[in-house]
């Protein structure tokens, strides 16, 4: 795995760390309130597809396939 492609996967799961954090904030200043669940879709979406791009990478670099 080349030095690009650790940088890539880290992108990907910072990026979902970021997500996680925000979707924390939200339920928690909720405290018990309705969120729609269009709010919560739309934090949860993009670090759902980040963490499956890092991993399909992982998989992809395990198999000595170049990651793109």
């Amino acid at each position: 795995m080349t030095p690009a492609d650790q940088r890539l996967i880290a992108d990907q799961v910072q990026r979902a760390s970021f997500i996680t954090d925000a979707l924390y904030d939200l339920l928690r200043a909720a405290n018990g309130e309705r969120i729609s669940t269009t709010s919560v879709l739309t934090l949860i979406e993009p670090m759902r597809d980040g963490l499956h791009n890092a991993c399909d990478q992982l998989d992809r670099a395990r198999r000595g396939k170049p990651l793109s």
